[in-house]
């Protein structure tokens, strides 16, 4: 059945993902931990179609993820942006990660780079996305992203792109200290993470010893 090899490439594609993006994992939780302990903001770009909405102000994660928003939100040197384009070729995506280099800002770029092999550069400087942003995360995805195909049918279909991305943000999130390391990292700031009501209680005695306090979330 079709669910059956969809399935089957799911698994195939993250485990890809596990065996290649670990180390680059890592360096994106280093690089968020490090901006926050000196007073950087982490916005969130546009994300495939939306998937940064479903991280900011989500139970269980931290409150210091923001919505980027185009012409409204001011970025300045030491913040941190994810920026993302399956192809990296994205004009707008492209532009606005070339301009916050320029002014000393963290890009975290959300690509493929085999689809990146395929086309060619947008960017007056003739290089893709992942040729200059601060740190690349290949999502694995193929060129145009379908991973089945059907006898009969033309087209492959089954998009990829988002599977990937979506846990790398939580992953990002994860490595950047949960419960462990971001306490040290963090080094005594009031970091605000947020909590389901349900466990609020049984959570926030010892979390305050920590200087770390609560707050509620959406349903969700």
């Amino acid at each position: 059945m079709l669910i059956d090899k969809y399935h089957e490439a799911v698994d195939n594609l993250l485990k890809t993902v596990r065996e290649t993006q670990r180390e680059n994992i890592v360096k994106a939780g280093e690089l968020v931990a490090n901006a926050v302990e000196n007073g950087g903001k982490i916005y969130l770009g546009h994300i495939v179609h939306g998937i940064e909405m479903d991280l900011i102000y989500r139970g269980g994660g931290p409150i210091f993820y923001k919505e980027y928003k185009p012409g409204e939100t001011e970025l300045k040197a030491g913040d941190v942006i994810f920026v993302s384009s399956v192809s990296g070729r994205t004009k707008s995506v492209v532009d606005l990660a070339w301009d916050c280099m320029q002014k000393g800002i963290t890009v975290i770029a959300l690509t493929s780079m085999v689809y990146a092999s395929k086309v060619d550069p947008v960017h007056e400087s003739g290089k893709k996305l992942h040729e200059f942003v601060t740190l690349a995360l290949d999502n694995c995805a193929p060129a145009a992203e379908a991973m089945l195909e059907v006898e009969g049918l033309e087209a492959h279909f089954a998009a990829s792109s988002g599977i990937a991305r979506g846990l790398f943000c939580v992953f990002i999130f994860a490595q950047s200290g949960w419960w462990g390391d971001f306490f040290s990292l963090v080094r005594g700031q009031a970091v605000l993470i947020i909590c389901c009501t349900f466990f609020r209680g049984k959570m926030e005695g010892s979390a305050k010893k920590a200087g770390i306090f609560f707050g509620g979330s959406r349903a969700g």
